[in-house]
Formats: C-alpha cells, sequence, structure tokens
C-alpha cells in the first residue's frame, strides 16, 4: 500500500487545455517554423499588425504526431514560407497562441489538426474528418 501512495498522482494522465478559450479564432500568416515531435508538433507564425509591423505567433498543433500520421498529416504538409489560415484556440494566459484544430492553404485546401468543430468526434474518427479535405467557400474557423 505504501509504495501505491509513493507513485506520481499524474502516471497516466494527459495536459489539460484549460487555458485555451473556447470561442474558435482565426489567424493567418506566413509559416516561419515546424517542428513535427510529440508530444504536439508546433510551429511558428509570421501575423501582420494593424500598425503594419508583424508579430510572430506560436502554434501548437492539438493533435499528436502519432495520431496525425494515422490520418496521412505528416510535417510535409507544411513549408516555411507558406502562407496559411489556422483555426483554432487563443491561449488565456499567455500571449500570441493559438491551439490549432485545423490550417487552411492557399490551394483551398483544408488539413484537420484536432477534433472536427462540427461534429465534436475527434480527428481519428470517421474518413470525413480525416486528413487534408477540399474546403469551397467556407471559413475555416466555421
Amino acid at each position: 500500500m505504501l509504495l501505491y501512495l509513493c507513485l506520481p498522482a499524474g502516471v497516466s494522465a494527459h495536459h489539460s487545455h484549460a487555458e485555451f478559450a473556447s470561442e474558435t479564432a482565426e489567424l493567418e500568416g506566413v509559416l516561419d517554423t515546424v517542428v513535427w515531435r510529440n508530444p504536439h508538433p508546433a510551429m511558428t507564425l509570421r501575423v501582420a499588425t494593424e500598425a503594419g509591423g508583424t508579430e510572430v505567433w506560436r502554434i501548437q498543433i492539438q493533435g499528436n504526431v502519432n495520431g496525425l500520421s494515422r490520418d496521412g498529416v505528416d510535417a510535409e504538409r507544411f513549408s516555411a514560407g507558406e502562407r496559411l489560415r489556422f483555426a483554432g484556440h487563443l491561449s488565456i494566459r499567455r500571449p500570441a497562441l493559438l491551439l490549432a484544430t485545423r490550417a487552411s492553404h492557399t490551394d483551398g485546401s483544408e488539413t484537420i489538426l484536432g477534433p472536427d468543430e462540427s461534429s465534436g468526434a475527434a480527428i481519428y474518427m470517421g474518413a470525413a474528418a480525416r486528413g487534408t479535405r477540399r474546403v469551397h467557400g467556407r471559413r475555416a474557423g466555421r
């Protein structure tokens, strides 16, 4: 019994997304870096400001590398210098951080990066919510 009490409480727990707002937000800019590793891929996006300058935003991908790979999404889908629009949830604790669930590409395709907001299903459930799909006349953030 004593050994059980000595184990860390979070052995099987995963980190929370409580720091992110529930509303969906969109950011558009030029991709600077892509770091594709667990627990979650991350990117930096250079976003134009209203004052005419730019600021760098950190993009945390909601899905993990293994799950995204199973759905046909990998690092080669993203290239530094590419213009992208990300949809996701802004951090309420840290400035310039977005938890991304979707990426819209200039060719009109969309890459699903987390739970499908229209159905509430995870990206691993159902072919319609997997990988990359074309979107016609819809905003990524719905």
